[in-house]
């Protein structure tokens, strides 16, 4: 180790600069929202909940791209090309398409939930929703 150490080129703030392509923002998030992506992160052992949030807004943004209107994602586009029909479930708030959302990920429904309430799934699934309890209206 040194005696004396010259600070005169030193400059102020973090050692580690962030990642390249990244911007620091504030943003307001529902509680619940932060709440269930700290979770996700405490469940895994750990790691960042912001890279996990960063993950699925990427994998919202990827799956959207260039869809010009709610009703013309990328399940809309597949049901000519697949031949698979889908229906739209309208649910009476939004913490009970939360709940429908998160049961289609949990059982790998291919789902879409373009807004309104409503989640896009094949017909042939629908079934698991009456199964698992959920009250809905078809639309």
């Amino acid at each position: 180790m040194k005696k004396e150490y010259d600070f005169a080129r030193g400059r102020r703030g973090a050692v580690l600069g962030a990642p390249p392509r990244k911007t620091s923002v504030t943003i307001r998030i529902d509680d619940d929202v932060l709440q269930w992506f700290r979770a996700q992160a405490h469940k895994a052992g750990g790691g960042s909940y912001q890279t996990a949030m960063n993950r699925a807004l990427r994998r919202a943004m990827e799956s959207s791209e260039g869809h010009a209107d709610e009703h013309s994602g990328p399940l809309w586009s597949q049901r000519a090309a697949a031949g698979r029909t889908l229906t739209a479930l309208m649910f009476k708030d939004a913490a009970t398409l939360r709940r429908a959302a998160e049961f289609a990920i949990e059982t790998r429904i291919r789902a879409e939930a373009p807004g309104h309430n409503a989640l896009i799934i094949p017909i042939g699934d629908k079934h698991l929703f009456e199964e698992r309890g959920f009250r809905f209206r078809e639309i």
